[in-house]
């Protein structure tokens, strides 16, 4: 190999003077000076500043940090003409839509409405409308001596629902009532269900088949949150029975977001309502509409797969009939489905045993007759999908069977850990690692005494 090197030729380049090689300040500032002329100078070509009075005032009324005065219609006057010229320009492009939104909001110092203003959006035609109806109330509730309570606010924009026509002010106003509605006390809701609860529903009944999805979405956690509050006495009437199966009915609605809202309100008033409601009065009642629902459709009906995604969560507080009743049902569906039908099946009674039930909801002697059944489901080695989903529910009812009963869950642990080692025989690399992780703990406790 010859050793010749081909050198490129050209400048070496500037070299550091001696002792110098530590100082980091350059002699030259091309770059620093270009970046200079362009810093808050968008759109200038001569390098002048674009700071001034006019664009603060520009920046602050698009972000709603304050109001536009004739003081500031005088800024810039020092500076001269031209200064003062671009401020007046500014206001005018700024002080119309301002004013208009802002500054009514403004009005309003109930916090119940801040989600309103930090997410207002001066391009969405929505949070205008419900500015507006906001800006209404609250100076009706003004001129009347009012204290800008949460029960002036709700009474207010109940009176505005029932004479409201328009569909966008109608979806304004039902927007704002959700929120403010959270906030009535309890005492007051109790009080007016009645007419508070027929207004809602013949609002709903009216617009059921509209294509606004707020207006449904909020009119269904209005009906929600009105029924969360109610004694046991209440439930009685055959007008919250008639309410309830109204939101019963939006649970298996075709479009997502009204489905999901209408699942969401039905497990709010089933768990979400007072602790010492439990089993709640409604839960009876929810519990039989998903089972008639699930029974007279087919397998392969959609309705089938959103009414086992809301007993997953409304399975651990059912009382113990409706446990039973639906328990069988499931297990029915699991030898007729296809595969996420199966897997869908096996979640829903994994969240019966996740939940942690009550024993007046699955007693122990229920739990592990479950737990026996469910070995005759057990779904082939390489049905990934629905092992898997079999493994973690088999889990978690011998957890919770451990749980309540600790002399009844050995005589299933040794049974389990056999058919959770077959699993490694699968050629599904995920049904290994799930047979792996779903080994029962041998560690078990003995339920509180509050439970």
């Amino acid at each position: 190999m010859g050793k010749n090197k081909v050198r490129l030729g050209g400048s070496k380049g500037e070299r550091w003077a001696k002792g110098q090689s530590s100082n980091s300040n350059p002699s030259k500032h091309k770059h620093r000076n270009a970046a200079k002329s362009k810093f808050m100078n968008h759109g200038s070509t001569d390098g002048s500043s674009k700071l001034t009075s006019a664009a603060l005032l520009r920046h602050d009324a698009s972000q709603g940090i304050g109001r536009l005065t004739t003081a500031d219609l005088e800024l810039g006057s020092e500076a001269g003409k031209d200064a003062s010229a671009e401020v007046m320009e500014a206001t005018a492009m700024t002080h119309k839509t301002f004013d208009t939104f802002a500054s009514d909001w403004s009005g309003c110092t109930n916090l119940a409405f801040e989600k309103v203003m930090q997410k207002f959006k001066a391009n969405n035609a929505g949070h205008k409308d419900m500015l507006a109806v906001l800006a209404a109330v609250t100076e009706v509730i003004k001129c009347e001596g009012g204290k800008e309570t949460e029960t002036e606010y709700f009474a207010a924009l109940m009176t505005t629902l029932e004479v409201s026509v328009d569909e966008a002010s109608l979806s304004a106003v039902v927007r704002l009532l959700s929120l403010v509605i959270k906030k009535v006390p309890h005492p007051v809701l109790i009080s007016r269900f009645s007419q508070v609860n027929s207004l809602l529903l013949n609002t709903l009944s009216n617009h059921s088949q509209t294509a606004n999805v707020s207006l449904l979405r909020g009119l269904l956690g209005c009906i929600s949150v009105l029924l969360r509050v109610q004694p046991s006495s209440t439930w009685t009437l055959p007008e919250t029975s008639h309410t309830l199966s109204t939101l019963l009915s939006y649970t298996s609605h075709p479009k997502p977001k009204i489905r999901k809202a209408a699942q969401h309100s039905v497990v709010s008033i089933v768990r979400g309502s007072d602790p010492t409601m439990v089993p709640h009065p409604s839960s009876s009642q929810a519990a039989t509409y998903c089972i008639n629902t699930i029974t007279a459709s087919g397998p392969q009906d959609n309705s089938v797969l959103y009414m086992l995604t809301m007993l997953k969560e409304i399975l651990p507080v059912l009382p113990r009939s409706a446990t039973k009743n639906t328990c069988e049902t499931i297990l029915k569906l699991l030898t007729l489905g296809s595969t996420i039908l199966v897997s869908t099946g096996f979640s829903s009674l994994h969240g019966l045993f996740s939940g942690r039930p009550s024993l007046s909801c699955l007693p122990a002697d229920m739990n592990g007759q479950l737990v026996t059944a469910l070995y005759d489901y057990k779904p082939g080695l390489n049905d990934t999908g629905p092992l898997v989903a079999w493994l973690a529910t088999m889990q978690e009812g011998i957890i919770n069977l451990g749980i309540n009963s600790p002399d009844l869950v050995e005589s299933h642990l040794a049974r389990f850990c056999q058919a959770d080692s077959e699993c490694w025989l699968s050629d599904r690399g995920e049904v290994v690692r799930a047979a792996g992780k779903e080994c029962p703990p041998r560690r078990t406790s003995r339920r509180s005494p509050e439970h």
